[in-house]
């Protein structure tokens, strides 16, 4: 159900002009943002001051995420751990022979504000990894 509309040149800014209508939602009709707990959108709404502004306001941005990575690198390490991961979020435990085993979420630790993951029980491998959500 829409709360808020804008019709504008197709040249400008849907992020842009996303924030304005918020700012706008925010300043004459509050309770609608109040009531607001999720907030839905696509690849191209990702940016840092949005999901920002949303999360200041506890609302849970959903939003899918671009590939800022232009380096051709198709995993990175996490710190100093033996986990690697994509630009997408997908967690790989790299064994001391290189082979990948793609890791399984496991909840949310809000004494340490880390995602967790483990590994699928037919590992047999009860360890668990947090990654903290600071990460980008």
């Amino acid at each position: 159900m829409p709360v808020a509309f804008e019709v504008t040149k197709a040249s400008n800014s849907e992020r842009t002009e996303t924030q304005k209508l918020l700012n706008q939602m925010e300043k004459e009709k509050p309770e609608h943002l109040e009531a607001c707990k999720y907030f839905m959108a696509d690849k191209g709404y990702d940016g840092a001051p949005l999901i920002t502004w949303l999360k200041d306001r506890s609302i849970s941005p959903i939003i899918d995420i671009r590939n800022c990575w232009k380096d051709g690198e198709e995993t990175y390490p996490y710190r100093n751990t033996p986990l690697v991961y994509d630009y997408q979020g997908n967690i790989w435990y790299v064994d001391e022979n290189g082979n990948k085993t793609e890791m399984v979420y496991k909840g949310y630790d809000k004494s340490t504000d880390s995602q967790r993951y483990g590994f699928r029980l037919q590992a047999q491998d009860r360890r668990i990894f947090r990654i903290k959500c600071e990460e980008d």
